[in-house]
């Protein structure tokens, strides 16, 4: 007999029966091998939606990150492209400020008389008193270290007296505005201490410096003009919004780093401004 013979009479003594049908819900259900899948799949899930919830809110934070820190050393590498390096550079921003230049405007600066004066020299007397400039940082300003520039004694820490431009401009539009009034201030020691040829370069210089500034900044933001009833000129509407440098928080920056007691003379330790 041969071997396919033997195995076809083998498999002739088998019964085997197939058949099939739907298992009920219930069934399934209660089948330990699903209990197990289903108890298995839940966590996987879950934790499969945690991870991409994360996912997203880590890169939604990386990008918020990327996007703040672009625009704050866009911001700064503005402000050093614009503005000329001091030991404030730093403190410096820019704010868009409305300029109220009405004609009757009125003002703690406007006119004369002893509050107006004191307005004044509040504003730009601070600038008097020096700030430290290291020697290394001549350079940077364009200045030769050759030359016999005032120092700060060395008991107060050593360098080169600086004075903020800003003040020194303040102090020239104080002059002319004093100049304005000589009926007012002629016995001024402004005026009345220096000989006559003196005080009128004093106050060309003043001129000069301001009309410099005015050029170097080159405001182009247009003033606007009304057509009103009554009138034969057109009216000038002089409240105009700025881009401006935070002047307050320079004017604290330079109070907190100025060196009382180290140059030719000195000021009160007066009130914020």
């Amino acid at each position: 007999m041969s071997l396919y013979e033997k195995l076809k009479t083998v498999a002739s003594g088998w019964s085997i029966t197939s058949s099939y049908s739907r298992l009920s819900e219930d069934t399934l259900l209660s089948s330990p091998d699903c209990e197990k899948q289903n108890i298995d799949s839940v966590p996987r899930n879950k934790n499969n939606l945690l991870g991409a919830i994360w996912t997203v809110l880590f890169v939604v934070w990386t990008v918020a990150v990327f996007l703040v820190a672009s625009h704050f050393h866009n911001h700064i590498a503005c402000i050093h492209e614009t503005t000329t390096w001091s030991p404030a550079i730093d403190v410096v921003r820019y704010k868009d400020v409305l300029i109220e230049g009405d004609f009757l405007k009125e003002s703690p600066y406007r006119g004369a008389g002893e509050s107006v004066d004191r307005a004044w020299d509040e504003l730009w007397m601070v600038g008097g008193v020096p700030i430290r400039i290291d020697d290394r940082e001549l350079a940077i300003l364009h200045k030769s270290a050759g030359r016999p520039w005032t120092r700060i004694p060395e008991s107060r820490g050593g360098g080169i007296a600086g004075y903020p431009e800003v003040f020194h401009q303040l102090h020239c539009l104080n002059m002319l505005r004093m100049a304005s009034y000589p009926e007012l201030y002629a016995n001024h020691s402004l005026f009345a201490d220096h000989p006559p040829e003196t005080t009128r370069a004093h106050i060309d210089h003043c001129v000069e410096i301001i009309r410099m500034q005015l050029q170097c900044s080159a405001e182009m933001t247009p003033v606007l003009t009304e057509d009103l009833p009554g009138r034969k000129f057109p009216a000038a509407d002089f409240r105009v919004t700025h881009r401006c440098k935070n002047f307050d928080e320079l004017f604290a920056w330079t109070k907190e780093n100025i060196l009382h007691g180290a140059g030719n003379w000195d000021i009160p330790k007066f009130g914020d401004h």
